[in-house]
């Protein structure tokens, strides 16, 4: 048989990303809804764990190029393949 559905938690927009895995394990869930504190009834949008990872990804490749210094501006990189 399939899983009763329960109460999940929101996500409010202004919480921090890193505390997401915590309350999606807590509550045994893949997904949060996500909500403005204002309107709590209306969801804007999903955050699931592949949106975190991307997120926790992006931010490890930004951290890289920020030890090995600065990037060259766009348009010297297209200048340099050209």
């Amino acid at each position: 048989m399939g899983r009763v559905a329960r109460f999940s938690p929101n996500w409010y927009a202004d919480e921090l990303l890193h505390e997401a895995p915590g309350k999606m394990l807590k509550h045994d869930i893949g997904r949060l809804p996500v909500v403005n504190r204002e309107h709590p009834d209306r969801v804007v949008g999903n955050l699931g764990r592949a949106s975190i990872l991307t997120a926790r990804w992006r931010h490890h490749q930004e951290e890289e190029i920020r030890e090995r210094g600065t990037l060259l501006p766009a348009f010297s990189i297209k200048t340099l393949e050209s």
